[in-house]
């Protein structure tokens, strides 16, 4: 989904003017993501993954990586595949989370799987990334071993 189509989503979902500023747009989702009653708009993936990017890159709102995580694990976990890859280009670089690169090759392989183009991209680098962390980690428990 193209960013301008993720911004009319968002708009359309809040019921937010078109002609609404794109940080004023980002405080409409933070006042919906801080009430409780605003179900619809919480259990909305897409929804969810723009108030991420927003903490996580402090694009209108103070920097909060934890709650950043939490949504966009929300929304990944919906299957929402651009949320996906972003959780695990978090995972890859351990922005916010522990680096993790079989979580980041998990993450970028479903949403590869449902033809997000830029996992489908970077699917290669991670995996071969992946191979050699896991190749490094036997390494070290073979010398580990070999020292007892």
């Amino acid at each position: 989904m193209l960013e301008n189509e993720a911004l009319r989503h968002v708009r359309e979902h809040l019921g937010v003017p078109h002609y609404t500023s794109f940080f004023e747009l980002v405080l409409f989702v933070e006042s919906f993501f801080e009430c409780e009653g605003n179900k619809e708009i919480r259990q909305c993936p897409l929804c969810q993954n723009f108030y991420a990017i927003s903490l996580l890159n402090a694009a209108g709102l103070p920097l909060n990586e934890a709650k950043g995580i939490y949504w966009l694990r929300e929304a990944a976990s919906q299957g929402f595949p651009k949320a996906q890859y972003n959780l695990s280009r978090h995972y890859e670089d351990g922005l916010g989370v522990t680096q993790d690169f079989g979580k980041a090759y998990e993450l970028c392989e479903a949403a590869a799987a449902q033809g997000y183009d830029d996992a489908v991209s970077r699917l290669p680098y991670i995996r071969r990334k992946h191979r050699s962390h896991l190749a490094m980690m036997k390494t070290a428990e073979q010398l580990g071993s070999d020292d007892r």
